[in-house]
């Protein structure tokens, strides 16, 4: 009853595997892990299903053995990658092997086909597949003595032995060709091969030593990877950490660098401003003590020393290009509004034009004047200028009201002294010929903002005096 229940199976399992369609043999041929076992998948080698492998119920074929445990819960596969480890041989990376394939159980799985690697997986749980079967008495193995018979494999010995005229009839010539176990298998040709519960026993037992060896391996491998793996990015991580501490110190140095420099150029500037300061305080005093032959201790100041312009002071004694706006005050006329502007040429000659209106008083003036710098007294400029002026008074008295204008030659000679570097004074004396004449006295002050722009005041005393404060830019 055995016996037909085995051929039954093998001509089972061989039918399906010639005209089934197994539900992922287009996804992937040989294993997989799944729940923690070790499931067949698609179609095996035909190296390989027809190799026999030791079970609880006797040696039995790779293909027999994946019929019996069966193709679990499904293999999925998205994008290219599967959903769990995918073993080449049936047995997750524990063979039996094709003859193409390589035996590398430390990389013999993958989720990705040719990218990633998985250890060996676990062995066929066999125990739990064949239960049933393995609890079942046997008998004791019989040789049948019959000729022209078909042969297999008995499961209980492990023996190669003839069928009967009967049970060869009842199996065809293709279901025949199927069972048939080849003559080159080594194990079916020794009758000499015994397999007993012990040797099962003991063949499962060094198959879990292997398996334990493997993943012990695979653990010290993966412990080693991932050791060396901390190696690298630790020694990454000093090398990153040594780059950002080597640049912050290069920019803090050159930070300070770079304060130090500033720094030092702003006491080198202002030593050198103190340094000037002194020289022209020195040049003041010497232009204004100069020390002559004495005699017994005695000293003499010459007083034309005291009118030489201190070296590192300018003036402006020379510069008649400019325009000025005043506000002015007359004594008879009121309070109005004078610009003037000069415009300098022909050495030391310039051209100069002023206009001047007040609430009842109005003036014009256009003449050229001409300066010279003594050379024993730089600090002073002579000036003196002539020119046409034009004149005109309107005086009210209730409904009564009259207008006086008149005009003439104008002169005057002043002179520019430099106090100091910051203030220049101005004195001298004019006549205008209009209006019956008048010799009237002029003077001001000029206060230096900067090169281009001074602080200005001016003021005439006369038949008509008068006093004003503006502003005067040399262009």
């Amino acid at each position: 009853m055995r016996t037909s229940f085995l051929r039954c199976t093998l001509l089972s399992a061989a039918i399906a595997s010639v005209y089934g369609s197994p539900a992922h043999a287009d996804n992937w041929n040989g294993s997989y892990i799944a729940n923690g076992q070790c499931f067949c998948v698609g179609v095996q080698d035909g190296s390989v299903s027809t190799q026999l492998v030791p079970t609880p119920i006797g040696a039995l074929s790779v293909e027999q053995i994946c019929e019996k445990i069966g193709e679990g819960p499904g293999l999925t596969k998205t994008d290219g990658v599967f959903d769990s480890p995918v073993y080449a041989d049936p047995q997750c990376g524990h063979g039996p092997f094709a003859s193409n394939q390589a035996p590398d159980v430390g990389c013999s799985g993958a989720y990705e086909p040719g990218v990633d690697c998985q250890a060996a997986g676990p062995n066929w749980n066999l125990q739990t597949a064949f239960k049933e079967e393995s609890t079942v008495t046997r008998e004791e193995p019989t040789t049948l003595a019959v000729t022209g018979g078909s042969r297999y494999i008995d499961p209980a010995s492990f023996r190669v032995v003839e069928s009967t005229d009967e049970q060869t009839a009842a199996v065809s010539a293709e279901d025949e060709q199927l069972l048939n176990i080849e003559d080159s298998n080594p194990v079916a040709k020794d009758d000499s091969l015994q397999t007993t519960p012990a040797l099962v026993a003991e063949t499962i037992n060094q198959d879990n030593v292997e398996a334990d060896r493997l993943a012990e391996q695979a653990r010290v491998d993966a412990e080693a990877k991932l050791a060396e793996q901390a190696r690298v990015d630790a020694e990454a991580k000093l090398a990153e950490q040594a780059r950002v501490d080597t640049e912050a110190k290069l920019a803090e140095q050159a930070r300070a660098d770079a304060e130090a420099k500033l720094a030092e150029q702003a006491r080198a500037d202002a030593e050198a401003k103190l340094a000037e300061q002194a020289a022209v305080e020195k040049n003041d005093v010497d232009a204004a003590e100069v020390v002559a032959e004495s005699t017994g201790g005695d000293t003499q100041v010459a007083p034309i020393a005291a009118l030489q312009l201190p070296t590192g002071v300018e003036s402006k004694y020379n510069d008649f290009e400019y325009l000025q706006a005043m506000p002015l005050g007359y004594d008879f006329g009121g309070g109005g509004m004078a610009v003037s502007g000069s415009y300098e040429s022909h050495g030391k000659w310039h051209y100069l034009g002023r206009a001047g209106v007040a609430d009842s008083y109005s003036e014009l003036f256009l003449g050229a004047g001409y300066y010279l710098v003594p050379p024993n007294a730089t600090r002073m400029t002579l000036s003196a200028t002539v020119g046409l002026e034009y004149g005109r008074f309107t005086l009210t008295s209730g409904d009564f009201s009259t207008r006086d204008e008149d005009s003439g030659l104008a002169l005057s000679i002043a002179s520019r002294f430099v106090l100091n570097r910051h203030v220049e004074l101005q004195a001298g004396l004019g006549y205008s010929s209009f209006f019956d004449g008048d010799v009237h006295f002029l003077g001001g002050g000029f206060v230096h903002i900067n090169k281009q722009l001074d602080l200005t005041s001016q003021f005439e005393l006369g038949d008509n005096d008068s006093f004003g404060l503006g502003i005067r830019y040399y262009y």
